[in-house]
């Protein structure tokens, strides 16, 4: 008896030995050793029950379409930075030359009756996507300015409004005349517009994870910061461009004039 109950002992650990080798085993085993415990959640719930297309407050668009007339000053924003800019040295021979501003230029104040912002929606979405895409990345350059910058550009757009429609077009002329990266630079302010040309080889191509920290470093750099990117826009081989600004992006702010310093004197 005492051999029987010792070959049955022995099978038991056996069994349970081969349970535990078995995947499924060690994955019990691993479940009870995890102090962790997971548990599956609930089904999803059905996308309608969550998004109603037809609630204009989702509308991916609604903050420009609810502010049709500041989204004009938008899509005027190269214009207008360019205004701004050559009519703020009027001592030069090629300033222009803009009638004082009759009324202040607040913000102009949002669209909020629901049905007039429906029926805009609803032109909206009627738009071909080729026409819509621009014009949503002209509202995102006019928002990514600051306050005091759209002030200024909504007081030069009433200023340049107030011309005859032939001395509006001769200056349209004049900024359409401008080399392409000229009136490219314009869409990021009237501050970095007119350095845009000086800095646009190494920035005019970046990845797009990198755009947003690209734009904010600009719209930080003092004047001796662009001139040293001027230089190494001017100095930097187009394949050594992008690991440049790599290191540029892990300097810290604080240290970014002096490393910009060294960098462009090497």
């Amino acid at each position: 008896m005492r051999w029987l109950w010792a070959g049955v002992a022995v099978c038991a650990i056996a069994l349970g030995a081969s349970l535990f080798l078995h995947p499924s085993g060690r994955a019990v085993l691993e479940r009870m050793r995890d102090p962790i415990k997971r548990q599956a959640l609930p089904p999803a719930s059905a996308p309608r029950a969550r998004f109603d297309a037809a609630d204009a407050s989702l509308h991916p668009d609604r903050e420009r379409l609810a502010a049709p007339r500041e989204a004009a000053y938008a899509d005027e924003l190269a214009m207008l930075a360019w205004l701004l800019q050559a009519s703020s040295d009027l001592r030069a021979a090629d300033a222009v030359r803009l009638p004082i501003a009759r009324i202040s230029a607040p913000e102009p104040a949002a669209v909020s009756h629901p049905a007039v912002l429906a029926q805009a929606i609803r032109r909206w979405d009627a738009m071909p996507p080729a026409m819509r895409g621009p014009r949503r990345a002209h509202w995102q350059a006019w928002r990514a300015l600051d306050a005091g910058e759209r002030v200024q550009l909504r007081g030069i757009a009433q200023r340049y409004r107030q011309l005859a429609g032939d001395a509006r077009q001769a200056l349209q002329d004049r900024f359409d005349a401008q080399a392409h990266d000229a009136r490219v630079g314009w869409w990021l302010g009237p501050r970095l517009g007119g350095d845009w040309p000086r800095v646009s080889a190494l920035f005019a191509y970046v990845d797009g994870g990198e755009r947003e920290a690209m734009l904010r470093l600009l719209r930080d750099a003092s004047a001796d910061d662009l001139d040293a990117l001027a230089r190494l826009a001017q100095s930097t081989a187009p394949e050594a461009r992008g690991g440049l600004r790599r290191e540029l992006l892990a300097v810290p702010r604080a240290q970014r004039t002096a490393w910009l310093q060294a960098r462009a004197l090497r």
